[in-house]
């Protein structure tokens, strides 16, 4: 196709040069990912100039493509029909890419999105032959990789043309419909926000984020924490974020660069433990079903108060 669009010459070598230039600066980063994270041998830190790309904690091989065993038409069928089903039903089940009932796409776009193909396929302008190319193209993904509005995100571009080249057609025949539209994208949008941003999908107690910035740890030299729950650190590392360099800096192994995860140290937070020296100005968290074990380290710390935090009881104390 582009070796017909050059000889016909509806674009020219320098528009291909710009493109292949914006190309490998959005698709470099995606393509290290995607290698590293597939290839186990692969999965070591990466290190270009000034960035840098750390050594992933966990491959993904499992979690990208279909299995290759077996019936392999089979699986691929399977793959594409749960990929409709993801895009009909609006959502994926990751939290943080989809609410259901809205995903990528709102519902009734579906209709202009039929819209534009029809008029994609009749019209075959130069445009019209790029947005099929892109749909063609991003076929062979749709049929060996596991469907989530990540793994398929090429596909996004060439269907949002799409479904935009339906609305203009229809606002053009039915000038009336564009307020309505107007006021459905914001009705929709105005939904769609609250329950996007107060979704428990993410699977912590979405007001768990308001008690701990209620507890104002960063007026603290430490908080010092013990708990049943076994994430606790990465709870607070999703609602209490810090920049990569504190991260790096406070992490259980600051600054390595193949011991990545947090487990007992992050930011000014750290596990409670008998060998830990209690610093001055700092509160304490103690998860209820775990005080009798550590009741002999309090000593005088006074208690402030009780919050609930991941449907956990802590109790708040004071180390002066």
């Amino acid at each position: 196709m582009m070796i017909t669009l050059i000889g016909k010459k509806k674009i020219n070598l320098y528009q291909i040069f710009l493109c292949v230039i914006a190309a490998l600066v959005e698709l470099t980063p995606i393509i290290i990912f995607a290698v590293r994270s597939n290839i186990p041998s692969l999965n070591k830190t990466v290190q270009i100039l000034f960035w840098t790309s750390p050594k992933l904690q966990s491959g993904r091989a499992g979690a990208s493509f279909i299995s290759f065993r077996g019936n392999i038409i089979k699986n691929i069928f399977e793959n594409l029909y749960a990929g409709a089903n993801m895009f009909l039903h609006g959502s994926d089940s990751l939290a943080w890419n989809s609410v259901p009932g809205y995903g990528a796409y709102y519902a009734f776009a579906l209709p202009f999105f039929l819209m534009g193909l029809y008029v994609i396929i009749k019209r075959r302008k130069i445009y019209d032959w790029f947005i099929l190319a892109n749909l063609i193209a991003v076929i062979p993904t749709l049929m060996i990789v596991i469907p989530n509005y990540n793994h398929w995100i090429f596909l996004h571009f060439p269907v949002l043309l799409t479904i935009a080249i339906g609305v203009n057609l229809v606002t053009q025949r039915v000038r009336e419909i564009v307020p309505v539209m107007i006021v459905t994208y914001a009705i929709s949008l105005g939904m769609f926000i609250p329950a996007y941003f107060n979704q428990a999908g993410t699977g912590w107690i979405i007001q768990s984020a308001n008690v701990l910035k209620t507890l104002e740890t960063n007026n603290y030299k430490k908080v010092y924490f013990t708990s049943s729950q076994g994430d606790f650190l990465l709870m607070v590392r999703d609602f209490l974020p810090v920049s990569p360099y504190k991260y790096q800096a406070t992490k259980d192994h600051p600054y390595s660069k193949t011991i990545l995860a947090v487990s007992s140290k992050y930011d000014n937070f750290e596990t409670l433990t008998p060998e830990t020296k209690v610093k001055s100005n700092s509160l304490i968290l103690v998860d209820q079903s775990l005080l009798p074990q550590v009741q002999g380290m309090l000593g005088k710390d006074k208690y402030q108060k009780t919050v609930t935090i991941n449907n956990i009881k802590y109790n708040v104390y004071y180390h002066a």
